[in-house]
């Protein structure tokens, strides 16, 4: 982990993984906030990929689109030799998919797929709303 990141935030339990990472829970130490850091291991992208642009350009892709309430939003980036960590806002799962009795095994509510799952972050507007064929009609 960065000496910065370690610095500004307590890190703590891995909440999820990836191809290339790791998100991890963390506290912000000035505001005590909870965060999440995603942490992406540069050794797993090779240096001609598309990846390694990915790499690069999700974080600068998420400050474009600051402010966007169905976003999550980046608050900080630190980079080291060997990973670049990014701090977003945590986003917890709806009651409905929650951990089952504490046993770590996230569970639909029956019937939930037949409807969008409210995250608490409100819903997106349906895709044609908006769109040039949709305002011809």
């Amino acid at each position: 982990m960065s000496e910065a990141l370690k610095r500004d935030y307590d890190v703590g339990e891995e909440i999820g993984r990836g191809r290339f990472g790791v998100v991890f829970r963390c506290v912000s130490r000035d505001s005590g906030h909870p965060f999440a850091c995603k942490s992406i291991d540069k050794h797993l992208i090779s240096d001609d990929s598309v990846d390694r642009q990915c790499l690069y350009n999700e974080p600068k892709i998420m400050q474009l689109v600051a402010g966007n309430p169905n976003i999550v939003q980046i608050l900080d980036t630190y980079e080291d030799e060997a990973y670049l960590h990014m701090v977003v806002e945590l986003c917890e799962p709806p009651r409905s998919l929650r951990s089952d009795h504490g046993q770590g095994v996230f569970r639909a509510r029956s019937g939930s797929r037949h409807g969008p799952v409210d995250a608490g972050r409100g819903s997106l507007p349906p895709p044609w709303r908006g769109s040039p064929r949709h305002q011809a009609r």
